[in-house]
This record gives structure tokens, C-alpha cells and sequence, in this order.
């Protein structure tokens, strides 16, 4: 399955590009992408699954960005302060 890129990766060169699934697409201009990573127990040493969902907000350039369908694999950017942007449009 091919992942598609969104985000702008040439503004927000210091975050760590992650890969998520699309959980849900009904907001206006937001889209929830959940994050999956496997880690170690601290103390039983046994891999655990951590899942953390995340708002992914589409930048007003990208608007077919919006139209990804739930269940699809994403790279993507987190961005964590999109006020500046928000206030442009």
C-alpha cells in the first residue's frame, strides 16, 4: 500500500516524519491520523503496541488532502502550533 506525504516538510524540518493510518476525516480542516509504534515493557521486557492518535491538520494550500479515505496509510508531519496559519486565512 502506497503512503502519501502531507504537511509541509520544508517548514518543519525538526519533526520526525511518521507513518499513520487515517481514523477519521469529519472535521472541516482537520483530519485524526493514529500512530502506531512498538516498544519494550520497562520491566518484562515484552513488546508492547502504543497507539496515539493525532490531529493532523491540513495546511489551506492542500485541500484534496481532506478527501483521504479512513483506514489509509499516511507519512506525514505532526504540526503543533498552526495558529499562525490559521490566523492567514
Amino acid at each position: 500500500m502506497m503512503a502519501e506525504t502531507i504537511g509541509q516538510p520544508e517548514r518543519q524540518k525538526h519533526h520526525k516524519e511518521l507513518i499513520g493510518t487515517v481514523v477519521s476525516n469529519k472535521m472541516q480542516k482537520t483530519i485524526v491520523v493514529e500512530v502506531t509504534r512498538k516498544k519494550a515493557h520497562p520491566m518484562y521486557k515484552r513488546v508492547i503496541a502504543i497507539r496515539k492518535k493525532l490531529p493532523e491538520t491540513v495546511p489551506y494550500k492542500q485541500p484534496v488532502a481532506l478527501q483521504q479515505r479512513v483506514g489509509k496509510s499516511i507519512h506525514f508531519f505532526p504540526n503543533f502550533g498552526t495558529g499562525q496559519d490559521r490566523a492567514r486565512q
